[in-house]
């Protein structure tokens, strides 16, 4: 028998103690997208209730994380999943969506939908992402009184419950007092920090959508961003001089977006005092898409320049400028664990990153800085 069937066959039929680990191995999880029509066999044993097979979101992650070679898999599982998603939605009304797309009432799992949590930046077609979209909005039309929410990447529980949103603590007061200081100073984009309750840090929500992959933005986009974070650096310099508070990981998928404008920006969970220009080159680096293969390197060097014109920095803020940018792709590269599932992509993308700063180095020293 085929080994992608046979690992299908299995994977679909009743999980047992034994058999678990064989169906989360990467290279099992291979085989069955491998196979020929895989959904066969999990629509054989579909009722049209519910319940979607668990195993379906390990596909589908994998296949969305490596759709350079599922893609069409991917599409497969997506459409199956907005169909029973929406199902779900005209028929069953429940407490709480649980990350793992459980579905509880009075304590009770009750339903399971189909939902994908990215983790990491990911790399795919437009086409992709809008079907990525697509399940989001089939997930939140269930009706529900709480849940937990896909957006940013926080690495954290981050669950919505009577209009307010709850997360670890982080314990970190750079991100408490920094929240403070920007309501405070009338800023509305940022969600004002409500304390802590129960081992949760609460938050106010901002209503919107995010983004949970890496694309080059619109122009448009880019200086409403580069407008926004000069706004929330200059509060930052009232407070701390010519140093600011750093978000650190402001790309698109930590910003909400309504009627394709900014309403807010999200998971300062790892807030730190440090340089003006920290974030402001992140957001150049992935708003850009700098590290796209298929990237147009003159344009990238255009949106870099429309920013600096935008943003209107200091000459100290530019002293060096290409070294500074080599630094900061250097750190992401460096803060990630060698030993992780995502070095190896995140090494390939500084590095092609890097690339394009070398070849541009000269232009941005004379033009720039």
């Amino acid at each position: 028998m085929d080994l992608g069937q046979e690992a299908t066959r299995r994977a679909v039929g009743k999980i047992t103690a034994d058999d678990s680990h064989f169906i989360l191995r990467d290279d099992n999880l291979q085989s069955i997208l491998s196979a020929k029509n895989i959904f066969d066999a999990f629509l054989a044993r579909y009722d049209g209730g519910f319940f979607v097979h668990p195993l379906l979101c390990r596909l589908l992650h994998f296949a969305v994380t490596h759709s350079a070679d599922y893609e069409k898999q991917a599409f497969e599982i997506l459409d199956f999943g907005i169909k029973h998603n929406r199902a779900i939605s005209k028929r069953l009304r429940c407490d709480s969506i649980l990350q793992n797309g459980d579905l509880l009432h009075n304590n009770k799992i009750v339903g399971r939908a189909l939902v994908f949590r990215a983790t990491e930046a990911l790399d795919g077609t437009d086409t992709l992402f809008a079907k990525l979209d697509e399940l989001n909005s089939s997930v939140q039309s269930i009706r529900t009184k709480q849940s937990y929410l896909a957006g940013g990447y926080s690495g954290l529980s981050v669950r919505l419950a009577d209009g307010v949103i709850e997360k670890e603590r982080t314990f970190n007061e750079c991100e408490y007092t920094f929240l403070k200081r920007l309501a405070e100073n009338g800023y509305a984009k940022s969600p004002r920090y409500l304390g802590a309750k129960k081992g949760k840090d609460l938050f106010t929500y901002i209503k919107g959508k995010t983004i949970a992959y890496t694309h080059e933005m619109s122009e448009v986009a880019i200086v409403e961003m580069t407008n926004e974070l000069k706004a929330i650096n200059t509060i930052s310099k009232k407070y701390l001089g010519s140093n600011v508070y750093v978000h650190g990981d402001l790309g698109a998928q930590n910003v909400v977006f309504s009627d394709s404008k900014i309403a807010g920006i999200i998971d300062w969970d790892n807030t730190f005092i440090g340089e003006e220009y920290d974030d402001f080159i992140y957001v150049f680096w992935t708003w850009a898409n700098v590290g796209n293969l298929q990237r147009n390197d003159e344009r990238m060097f255009g949106l870099l320049k429309i920013m600096i014109d935008t943003y209107q920095p200091d000459n100290k803020f530019l002293s060096n400028f290409p070294d500074k940018i080599w630094q900061r792709m250097e750190h992401k590269l460096t803060s990630t664990p060698v030993g992780s599932k995502t070095y190896g992509r995140i090494f390939d993308w500084v590095k092609w990153s890097q690339q394009w700063v070398e070849k541009y180095s000269n232009r941005i020293s004379h033009e720039i800085g």
